[in-house]
């Protein structure tokens, strides 16, 4: 097929680099960059997304205890909680 590229000024100049060593033509260049482009579109499109999980560990608080919960809320070392061991308060 026979068609006319206006080209960006950095992707010819990419492009006659390439043709400057001598190994391809600049019709073999074209044809290679574009279809390593197309393909590697159509490679991401097509990959599946894994989602990974993490191990929750450890609760900080007891789930089952919704007074425990809302207490925890009110605490001024809401944001070191963390770091405390779990509470069992709610047995």
């Amino acid at each position: 097929m026979r068609t006319t590229l206006t080209l960006d000024p950095d992707v010819a100049a990419m492009l006659k680099k390439r043709v400057a060593k001598g190994d391809v033509s600049m019709k073999e260049a074209v044809n290679d960059a574009m279809r390593r482009g197309l393909t590697a579109g159509a490679e991401r499109r097509n990959k599946r997304f894994v989602q990974r999980l993490m191990p929750p560990g450890e609760w900080l608080i007891d789930i089952n205890n919704n007074a425990a919960i809302w207490e925890s809320f009110d605490r001024e070392d809401y944001g070191d909680l963390s770091r405390r061991e779990p509470s069992n308060s709610g047995d």
